[in-house]
């Protein structure tokens, strides 16, 4: 049968079978609700719906949503660590479903007293909370709850305001072995790039004429033109 509540201005749907999970969705209106929960009773009671009653690891949660999730984002790299983390953690070999929110805060708990930023601890629980995300909505595991959403997260570090001296960046050249670090660090401060940004520069992206350097893909998913000032010009050439 299907139940139909009204929460927050929204309409919260529930179907429930006898031999199947319940499934629910919420609309912005009453008759998109008793719409949706017709047609869901009706392709169950047709076949057409199939809910999945498995269980999966978060081991193997992660290596699939590596698999099939990751390589299209930005951060991929950044991401694998994470989730290779949690693989290797003594979560990995539980039940996505047996996982609960108190053992997830022991985690956060453990990583902030052990010297962990609270940015690494919340980037953390963002990548859990993905998989989780991920199974639920497009693998089948209708009636898992993401016990990330139920745990408070640590409070966000305050923006950085402070510069880097001259004094620490000639240190730094003085000691590294790389012979492109301090050109790069050099056109760091001349142009607030990212790393990202500066590591994946072409050629084609220069414009000597101009004296501009076009990016296509920025973090923020918008491209910019950045000036480039004569010492800019100077170190690319």
């Amino acid at each position: 049968m299907a139940s139909i509540r009204q929460r927050h201005g929204k309409y919260q749907v529930r179907v429930i079978r006898k031999g199947h999970p319940a499934l629910s969705k919420t609309f912005s209106n009453r008759t998109d609700a008793q719409k949706w929960a017709r047609a869901t009773e009706v392709e169950i009671e047709r076949g057409a719906i199939q809910t999945h009653t498995g269980s999966i690891t978060l081991a193997d949660a992660t290596r699939r949503y590596l698999t099939e999730c990751t390589p299209r984002k930005k951060s991929a790299r950044a991401e694998r660590y994470l989730l290779k983390a949690w693989e290797s953690s003594n979560l990995g070999q539980l039940e996505l479903g047996h996982i609960r929110p108190a053992q997830i805060a022991v985690w956060r708990d453990t990583r902030l007293s052990s010297g962990a930023a609270a940015q690494t601890v919340r980037n953390g629980l963002t990548a859990l909370s993905a998989v989780y995300e991920q199974a639920i909505r497009e693998w089948g595991f209708d009636t898992l709850v993401n016990p990330v959403r139920r745990i408070r997260r640590p409070a966000p570090p305050q923006a950085r305001s402070r510069r880097v001296s001259n004094e620490e960046i000639r240190a730094i050249k003085a000691v590294t072995a790389s012979p492109h670090l301090p050109d790069l660090m050099d056109l760091a401060v001349e142009t607030a790039m990212r790393l990202g940004e500066l590591v994946s520069l072409r050629v084609d992206q220069i414009n000597l004429n101009t004296r501009t350097i076009t990016l296509y893909q920025t973090k923020n998913g918008h491209g910019r033109t950045i000036p480039l000032s004569p010492e800019a010009l100077k170190i690319l050439h």
